[in-house]
């Protein structure tokens, strides 16, 4: 008797361990089948399935257009396998800003805008792995590889190799010309391409609505105080903004006859109204509240000044102090002969004209031997 009792206990405590190892092993397979899920869901990137990615992006692009406002932004870990591109394409159109053939706009896009991802790009643009289409008002915008080479080569028969490659272009400025000035980058068609073998990257997905046109730019190029400036420019004034202004956009005249502006006070943050502000003087330097265009500014001590093409910048230096030489941006407000950051930035910018009558030049920060200097360069 009392050895069948060991043997029950024994027997008992096996089916209890069995059990409890059953358990243990279905909450594993829960956690990470759930886990995989959600982390799929809320950052694009849960392993590396290049697919499983591309629908992520596509999912949250819809996910953004469908909600019922002017601005939307996030940003969202994407992997991409080498040699695989994604390209944010309008129309057939503007296939040719590529030096491709319009015919070979992609059968799945059915003549819409689209999302395409490739393999390959010797692929592009005809046979994509997979597309998805949206509404005929969606443009889409890239940012940070203007005028790159993508090149791949392919080994052919006796060891030779065949090279295939494809230019990114600049985009049509029409393409974009809803976004406000100071909201303008150096667009491109977007292009979304690896950066390294096996390494993912943070995307900045960016929804803007104007005109009846749904903008979708995105980059995994810009800097976090970009999106905060982007944000401001873009976004909608909040619920706790002067009555007038909820719901507007943020830095937006809201009536041109009677001169009432919706400003977004980065220290409250929330909307003020503010009415009938005069227009700044240009060129002097600005000393009370005023209009620079369509740009209200607080900032005394800057200038609001005019460029050649009608353009209006607001900035720290009167154009006065840049004479004639891309070189005196470096001293327009250290003094010194190389440029600090915001120097090279106005570099870039040429906000004063300096090369206007010199279509074949341009101004751009060059650095050499840890210095940085402005100077004019050719344009590719």
């Amino acid at each position: 008797m009392r050895r069948t009792s060991e043997m029950d206990k024994k027997a008992s405590l096996e089916f209890h361990f069995l059990i409890v190892f059953t358990f243990v092993v279905f909450l594993i397979m829960i956690f990470f089948g759930i886990g995989a899920k959600l982390y799929s869901a809320f950052l694009g990137g849960a392993s590396k399935d290049t697919l499983n990615n591309f629908d992520a992006l596509t999912e949250n692009i819809q996910l953004m257009i469908d909600k019922q406002s002017s601005f939307e932004a996030q940003t969202m870990i994407m992997y991409l396998k080498n040699q695989h591109y994604v390209f944010g394409l309008v129309s057939p159109e503007t296939l040719s800003d590529f030096n491709k053939d319009p015919a070979d706009y992609p059968n799945k896009c059915k003549h819409k805008p689209c999302l395409c991802l490739y393999k390959k790009i010797k692929n592009f643009p005809a046979k994509p792995v997979k597309c998805k289409s949206f509404d005929d008002n969606v443009v889409f915008h890239g940012y940070g590889l203007g005028k790159n080479k993508i090149i791949e080569s392919e080994q052919k028969l006796l060891g030779s190799l065949k090279f295939y490659g494809t230019e990114i272009p600049e985009q049509n400025p029409s393409l974009y010309s809803d976004y406000p000035e100071q909201a303008v980058l150096e667009y491109t068609p977007l292009v979304i391409t690896p950066p390294t073998e096996d390494l993912a990257q943070d995307l900045y997905i960016e929804k803007f609505v104007s005109n009846t046109k749904t903008h979708v730019f995105i980059t995994p190029f810009l800097k976090k105080e970009e999106i905060k400036q982007r944000a401001s420019l873009l976004g909608s004034c909040p619920p706790n903004s002067d009555e007038k202004c909820i719901g507007m956009r943020r830095n937006a005249y809201i009536s041109l006859t009677a001169k009432e502006y919706c400003y977004f006070d980065e220290a409250t943050q929330r909307c003020l109204l503010k009415k009938g502000v005069e227009s700044c003087v240009l060129g002097k330097r600005i000393t009370h509240p005023c209009m620079c265009g369509l740009r209200y500014v607080e900032d005394y001590g800057k200038y609001c000044v005019q460029r050649f093409d009608n353009k209006l910048f607001v900035l720290p230096f009167n154009c006065s102090v840049i004479r004639a030489k891309c070189s005196d941006y470096c001293e327009a407000i250290t003094a010194t002969q190389d440029c600090d950051n915001d120097e090279a930035y106005y570099c870039r910018l040429d906000p004063c004209g300096v090369r206007s009558g010199d279509a074949d030049r341009a101004c751009r920060a060059v650095q050499e031997n840890g210095r940085t200097r402005c100077e004019a360069v050719p344009v590719p």
